[in-house]
């Protein structure tokens, strides 16, 4: 049997048209999932990303402050071990001279009176 060209377009169109319509419905959805999924994540991510921007820009200021700032201990630290430095050679002259007064004091100590004749 054999079929006219008007009988075949009129089994094939519809077959084809239904194939290129799922096509398209499959295209056009996963596009518009896509663009949904991105408008939603870059939606949420957006405050993130703010915020790992200014984070990173407060965290060099305070690395700049504490690399100030541990320059100035270091020159606290050498300042009170200098001074205590001092203070212990001051110490230490205190205690020699105290110990001169106290070997002149008994070299030099009162003297007994003496007895007095009968």
């Amino acid at each position: 049997m054999t079929y006219t060209f008007a009988e075949q377009i009129r089994y094939w169109l519809p077959m084809v048209s239904a194939f290129l319509l799922i096509v398209k419905a499959y295209t056009s959805g996963k596009k518009n999932v896509s663009e949904w999924a991105s408008r939603l994540l870059d939606n949420h991510l957006v405050h993130i990303e703010q915020a790992t921007t200014n984070t990173e820009v407060e965290t060099r200021k305070t690395n700049e402050l504490i690399a100030g700032q541990s320059g100035k201990i270091d020159m606290v630290q050498a300042t009170l071990a200098d001074q205590q430095t001092k203070n212990l050679e001051v110490w230490q002259g205190v205690l020699t001279q105290l110990a001169v007064i106290k070997e002149r004091t008994r070299a030099c100590g009162p003297k007994t009176p003496s007895r007095k004749r009968k």
